[in-house]
């Protein structure tokens, strides 16, 4: 019996079509058998959503003197099969894999692929925002981190895109207030949907928000490892 609830949860996302969700982890080798369709189709679309999320978030938050030629080298290490693998065992996928024998080390294009359908799937089941909100909370930091390559990442950036991805929804504004200020610094602290994210100090109001976007963004990542972990 698949363990819907268990992959839901790894996922982060509740199906409304439970079929997709079984037939994003059904590998070709029992397809046939257990009456399941394989997860290829979903691979496929799952790899096009990606490809598009990844491109989207790299072009907001790149700066413009990066071309055409260096995006696509970005994005093609945010979403190579080594990124893709992973987040599929950062997420506990291999728990929820249905293949025959010991396909799932024999092959090792089976992580990437589970976690392309995976996305196809979301996105099938729900549509574009929702799917990119489920890219961004399982796949983000991996996007993150190719686009900051030797370039320090943009937190406030990628603090508005991890609380959209976790609230669902893009009308949720970050804000920074300054607590306090003192000979020691100025202290901000940034909120989001009414609640306190994290707060930072430093020598003007300009780095203690991009120090309290950090500890926000990094507080945001940890806690969304640790619910899919359960």
């Amino acid at each position: 019996m698949f363990d819907y609830e268990g992959a839901e949860r790894a996922i982060g996302y509740r199906f409304k079509d439970r079929t997709l969700l079984e037939r994003a982890f059904t590998h070709a080798s029992v397809a046939n058998r257990t009456g399941v369709r394989s997860y290829d189709r979903l691979e496929l679309l799952g790899d096009s959503v990606l490809s598009l999320v990844a491109t989207e978030y790299l072009y907001r938050h790149t700066t413009g003197d990066c071309d055409e030629g260096e995006l696509s080298r970005i994005r093609s290490c945010a979403v190579d099969r080594n990124a893709l693998a992973r987040t599929f065992e950062k997420h506990g996928f291999a728990e929820f894999v249905i293949a025959s024998g010991d396909v799932l080390n024999a092959q090792a294009k089976v992580p990437s692929d589970v976690t392309e359908a995976v996305f196809g799937a979301v996105f099938a089941d729900a549509g574009w925002e929702t799917a990119r909100a489920a890219i961004l909370n399982l796949h983000g930091e991996e996007i993150v981190s190719a686009a900051a390559g030797d370039r320090p990442i943009d937190y406030k950036s990628a603090l508005q895109e991890a609380v959209q991805a976790s609230l669902h929804t893009a009308r949720t504004p970050v804000e920074y207030r300054v607590e306090a200020e003192s000979e020691a610094g100025v202290t901000v602290s940034v909120f989001a949907g009414g609640e306190k994210l994290a707060s930072a100090t430093a020598e003007s109001k300009r780095a203690a928000e991009k120090r309290a976007a950090e500890c926000a963004y990094r507080a945001i990542r940890t806690k969304q490892n640790r619910g899919h972990k359960r």
